[in-house]
């Protein structure tokens, strides 16, 4: 469709003329490499390389992963072809692709035919894109109702195709695009009638558009099969898939098949049609591992620690496998929580449970899940399973490795759970595949990673898992659910830890008020796994209180209660005598049961004495078995004096006595229960006393005092009564203490107190108080309020402590601070007034050197003559230096942003510095690269640099090149310009002491060569300064590299002008002076010798000149020009002037009316001259001392504009 342009005839007799394209002869078809390098050559003159072709610039496609996919983007300047079914968002893509472009600066033209202009528009402004910038062609009909001026007319199959290409071939010509869209090709195939036409129109389009330097994307649909041949064609081809899915939406993919001449990253990449365009998750690759220490991570439960065999390795995964309910996540939020305590970041992946219910569950156990997330070392995501790709899930999780914003690194990982995810794609063949690449991305970078998965059922041995994931994790933490005197218990083990020697016990384990608790191994059981262990333990394993102790002296006794117990599953421990039925009550066994007979009177009193000794909590219950012989009531009496005691009458039942039994074991519990609740209240008591005392201690160290106010009392420790002075015989009331307070602070103090009180918000002041015998202090008192249910404040409770030395020592830097400012200012005023003392008379002295000069007539006076100049000069160089490094050091130094040419500036030195480097016999080049036009900076402190560095450059070569050379950096904005020499080189020591004012390279050289050591100082501050930097790289005996980098504020738009690579000073004959001056000059100066050389000077250039003594002489004669209306054409203006110095002249000059340029005389020291004297009505200035050649430009500008 896409050929070269063809004449059309048309008619009975009419003959198409075969159109210029490739022909379909093979020996006579030049191949693609030839014609793209006759191009390239055509355009730069030079022989290119295939190497030289295919290393193209990048385009950006306008998708930022894509790009990644690629490596960067598309290659420049080539044919792509993007296919996929409809709805696949081909069209999407070639509108980002072209919105990139526009963004970039380019031209974009889109081709369509399969969609309107309008449909086009209303795509784009579904997602938030406006397509301004962006030419848009549409292919119509002739039938149709089209605006023809605004539409270019392509008459598809109505119209011979050459006809058609013709009109397509002049717009791109006209329009001359950066980026084209096709779209599409489907109905090219159409209008060729035939493979052979369509192959050759695919051809022209390829060389029509090679000469062109276009970026073009070739759309086509996939309905009909792929097009080998097609795609044999084009530079790459990128393939736009899509898939229906039982549940969610469409999945998409993408598939780069083809890219020539570069790598890029294969397979099937995750895409995403949103609103605001295309996303793709690239399928995951391992990136570069990072350094991880062999340090073990710990959960900070030393029991759960031992059983992982010291905790879990940095970069290991581990597996929390078990039914549901059973603590699995919130094992996994205990490891994330003891991370959050070392300051490293977690972060929880969760796809079923919400946040409310893991904030909740989590409060519940006792572990700070919320207080961490709040703080931002915890991070919890939702996810919805349904609706998240395997790469998209990939990259969310590899970007939570990164460090956050603040660089805390990411130490846990906990994805909660994997049964939702996946379940939720049960058609995706590779997500185990794709997981295992994403845990060994965490791995490199130290994150260990947690994956809980729920197994079907609940308990039994037909519990099952979903999906066998064990084998990816290093280790696996499996749960299990059993059942053990007819409760429900729980039990975990390590199954597997490739990274540690881990136990190999089962440990039963609790979840509480206290979070987890893992209990001992569970050795009495057998099968505990399976979920219905058997008991296979002594019975000198269970617990004591669960025992009964039977006194039975004989064995036939003891074979019937053993009989009658085991059978009723009840501990028994048999006693042959008294003695030792009491040392079992003493051991703590639940039950004791003895013969009423055996309790005579030496056993009665001995079984009465063990039980008097009973801790208070305790009574002990105590069976007695009565024979058959009748008891007296006083004998009843003295056995139930013993105390918990239970008459067993005869003869005995055994269902009824097994029941006595189980109903005095749970009384006996029951009593150890109170016992360890009163055990837990005397250790919370003994903590709380401890913590009393850990306090005063603290108070004490601190001079603390402590108030404590409720609604019945109000309480001051006697440190309080220290610090306001009272005396502790006084009632403790809050007015004593307000009137104490300074009058300044009271109000303030009283608002803050009642505010506490009456909204609950803590109390946080310093204030100043009057102390009876110590003066004014300076307290400061921090409070807590408690509000009961009702919501009123309930008790107020704070500390209050002395911090006057703090403000008198703030007050002391205040002061010492006050000092230095004056004193700097002191400093400042006294340069600005050396530099003006000494710059003028070095006006003079320069000015009356060149006039010698001018009449000196032999050779040996004009030696002597500039010998005094150079010496001068050379003065006048140390004092600039100092006064700059002093304005730095102040941080006084002024920088005036404007915008210059930098190849301007740059000559300019060439210029200057090109003289001195002749006269030392060395070479002098300049090496240039495309810079910008204009950039925004400072152009007087750039040339600075620049002589500074060039002249130490030549001052440092005795023989050889000295190199500037200009780059631009446009990722970094910034311009670098490099001084490379030849010549004596520096040490790594010399370097370090390199930019310290008042430092040369070492003692030997400072004899050598002149100078002060403040030159490059200076120059590196004032590139900082210029937002950049000073580097250096020199070896001894070779050489040195100076870089001098300076940001080039706002240039959008800015045009690059391509320079010489490279060329070398030759010195320039000097230009002529110009025309004369043809104006009237008035000089206001107090300095006599000053105006006589500017007089001379002036003079001698054609001007007519006008002499005032001060500023206030000057007044008085432009206000006498002013009524006679003879004015002057320029005014110089000395700054510094008895009666009335020059910013006020300025000023006065401008409220007369005087408009002509008036041209500042300053000293240029610390008080940032140039603003003041442009704000006082100053068109310039000019430095002392006068430089007469500037003078007579500045004065010929000025006069001229």
């Amino acid at each position: 469709m896409f050929g070269t342009p063809q004449r059309i005839c048309r008619g009975r007799n009419s003959r198409r003329r075969r159109p210029f394209c490739y022909t379909v002869v093979p020996d006579r078809c030049p191949p693609i490499l030839r014609h793209l390098r006759r191009a390239l050559e055509t355009q730069t003159d030079e022989k290119v390389t295939d190497n030289q072709i295919e290393e193209r610039a990048r385009v950006s496609t306008g998708i930022g992963a894509l790009d990644d996919v690629l490596h960067g983007g598309l290659t420049a300047d080539r044919l792509y072809l993007i296919e996929g079914s409809p709805g696949s968002g081909k069209t999407t893509l070639g509108m980002q692709f072209l919105l990139a472009g526009r963004d970039a600066g380019e031209k974009g033209i889109y081709v369509t035919r399969s969609e309107s202009v309008g449909e086009l528009r209303d795509i784009a402004r579904s997602h938030g894109w406006c397509l301004d910038g962006i030419e848009i062609h549409e292919l119509v009909r002739p039938d149709e109702d089209v605006d023809r001026v605004q539409y270019t007319m392509f008459e598809p199959a109505e119209v011979e195709l050459g006809a058609t290409v013709g009109d397509v071939h002049k717009q791109i010509d006209s329009i001359k695009p950066d980026r084209i869209v096709f779209d599409s090709l489907s109905e090219m195939r159409l209008l060729s009638q035939g493979a052979l036409r369509y192959r050759r129109e695919i051809l022209a389009l390829k060389q029509f558009l090679a000469g062109r330097h276009c970026t073009s994307l070739l759309l086509d649909d996939k309905s009909d099969g792929d097009d080998q041949e097609l795609q044999s064609l084009v530079h790459g081809v990128i393939r736009l898939e899509q898939r229906l899915t039982d549940y969610g939406g469409e999945r998409r993919f993408l598939r780069v098949t083809k890219f020539r001449g570069s790598d890029f990253i294969g397979g099937a990449h995750d895409l995403q049609l949103v609103r605001g365009g295309i996303r793709v998750y690239p399928r995951g690759v391992d990136g570069p591992a990072a350094e991880v220490d062999g340090q073990s991570v710990s959960s900070g439960l030393p029991a759960l620690d031992s059983l992982l065999g010291g905790g879990l390795a940095k970069g290991s995964s581990t597996l929390l496998l078990g039914p549901a309910g059973i603590g699995k996540s919130t094992t996994g939020v205990q490891f994330a929580v003891e991370a959050a305590k070392r300051g490293e970041r977690a972060v929880l992946f969760e796809f079923e449970e919400s946040s409310h219910a893991l904030f909740l569950r989590s409060k519940g156990l006792g572990l700070p899940l919320r207080r961490y997330v709040d703080e931002g070392l915890i991070e919890v995501r939702h996810l919805k399973a349904g609706e998240i790709t395997p790469n998209e899930f990939s990259m969310i999780v590899r970007s939570a490795a990164e460090p956050d914003q603040k660089s805390r690194p990411t130490s846990v990982v906990l994805i909660d759970s994997l049964n939702g995810y996946l379940n939720s794609m049960p058609h995706e063949k590779h997500l185990m595949i794709q997981l295992n690449d994403m845990l060994n991305y965490l791995a490199k970078r130290g994150v260990v990673t947690f994956l809980v998965v729920a197994q079907h059922g609940m308990l039994g041995r037909g519990m099952a898992t979903p999906v066998d994931t064990s084998y990816l994790a290093d280790a696996v933490i499996l749960f299990r659910y059993f059942e053990a005197d007819g409760e429900i218990h729980r039990a975990i083990s390590v199954v597997k830890n490739r990274t540690a020697n881990h136990e190999r016990t089962i440990r039963e384990f609790s979840m509480g008020e206290q979070g987890l608790v893992i209990g001992q191994p569970l050795t009495n059981f057998r099968g505990v796994l399976s979920g219905t262990p058997e008991f296979v333990g002594s019975q000198d394993a269970l617990m004591p209180d669960r025992e009964v102790a039977v006194l039975a002296p004989t064995a036939s006794d003891s074979r019937i209660c053993d009989e009658i117990l085991q059978n009723a599953e009840i501990g028994v421990a048999f006693c042959r005598d008294i003695g030792e039925l009491c040392q079992a009550i003493e051991a703590g066994v639940g039950v004791g049961v003895a013969p009423e007979a055996w309790l005579n009177a030496a056993g009665f009193k001995r079984i009465q004495r063990t039980l008097a000794n009973q801790p208070d909590w305790s009574e002990f219950p105590l069976l007695v078995l009565l024979g058959k012989a009748a008891l007296s009531s006083q004998r009843v009496e003295q056995l139930l004096s013993l105390g918990n005691v239970t008459l067993v009458p005869c003869p005995i039942r055994i269902a009824v006595f097994v029941s006595t039994v189980r109903a005095r074991l749970r009384d006996r519990q029951r009593q150890c229960a109170v016992r360890d609740l009163i055990d837990e209240r005397r250790r919370a008591a003994e903590g709380a006393a401890i913590d009393s005392r850990r306090l005063q201690m603290a108070l004490q160290a601190g001079q603390m005092g402590v108030w404590e106010w409720s609604e019945r009392e109000l309480y001051w420790s006697p440190r309080f009564y220290e610090l306001f002075g009272f005396d502790s015989e006084l009632a403790p009331e809050p007015e004593r203490c307000f009137e104490r307070v300074h009058d300044d602070d009271r109000d303030e103090l009283v608002d803050r107190w009642e505010r506490s009180l009456a909204d609950g918000v803590d109390l946080e002041m310093e204030f100043r108080i009057l102390h009876p015998r110590l003066g004014q202090r300076w307290l400061s008192a921090i409070g807590e309020p408690v509000r009961g249910k009702s919501g009123r404040t309930i008790r107020h409770s704070g500390v209050i402590w002395d911090v006057t030395p703090r403000h008198d020592a703030e007050a002391s830097l205040r002061e010492a601070r006050e000092q230095a400012e004056l004193a700097n200012r002191s400093k400042s005023e006294f340069l600005a007034n050396m530099s003006h003392e000494i710059r003028t008379p070095m006006t003079a002295i320069l000015g009356y050197v060149d006039l010698i000069g001018e009449s000196a007539t032999n050779g040996e006076a004009r030696q002597h003559v500039a010998t005094v100049r150079r010496n001068g000069l050379y003065l006048l160089e140390i004092i600039n230096d100092i006064l700059d490094l002093s304005k730095i050091e102040a941080d006084k130094i002024e920088l005036f942003a404007e915008p210059f040419s930098p190849i301007s500036v740059v000559e300019d030195v060439r210029s200057v510095m090109g003289v001195r480097a002749a006269e030392s016999g060395i070479k002098f080049e300049l090496d240039y690269s495309d810079v910008p036009e204009v950039i925004v900076s400072d152009p007087k402190r750039l040339k600075q640099i620049l002589i500074n560095l060039v002249g130490n450059a030549i001052k440092f070569t005795d023989r050889g090149v000295v190199t500037l050379s200009v780059r631009y950096d446009k990722s970094t904005n910034r311009i670098e310009f490099q001084v490379a020499d030849t010549g004596i080189g520096m040490t790594k020591r010399q370097i370090h002491q390199l930019f310290k004012p008042f430092t040369q390279v070492d003692s030997s050289v400072s004899r050598r060569f002149e100078g002060t050591g403040l030159g490059l100082a200076i120059s590196q501050r004032l590139a900082g300064l210029m937002g950049g930097d000073i580097a250096v790289r020199s070896e001894p005996g070779v050489g040195s590299c100076f870089t001098a980098t300076i940001d080039c504020g706002d240039i959008a738009g800015a045009r690059l002008i391509p320079l010489d690579r490279s060329s070398e000073y030759e010195p320039q004959p000097l230009a002529s002076e110009g025309a004369p001056l043809a104006c009237s000059v008035l000089i206001v100066d107090d300095r006599r010798e000053i105006r006589y050389l500017a007089t001379r000077l002036l003079g001698k250039a054609g001007a007519s000149i006008t002499e005032a003594e001060d500023g206030q002489q000057a007044v008085e004669m432009v206000q006498e020009m002013l009524r006679n209306d003879r004015i002057v054409d320029i005014i110089l203006l000395d700054m510094q002037m008895p009666r009335l110095d020059g910013y006020r002249t300025a000023d006065q000059l401008r409220r007369l009316g005087y408009k002509g340029p008036i041209v500042a005389l300053t000293a240029d020291a610390m008080q940032g001259d140039m603003s003041r004297c442009i704000k006082a009505g100053c068109d310039d200035y000019l430095s002392k001392p006068i430089d007469n050649g500037l003078l007579l430009a500045k004065v010929r500008r000025l006069v001229l504009s």
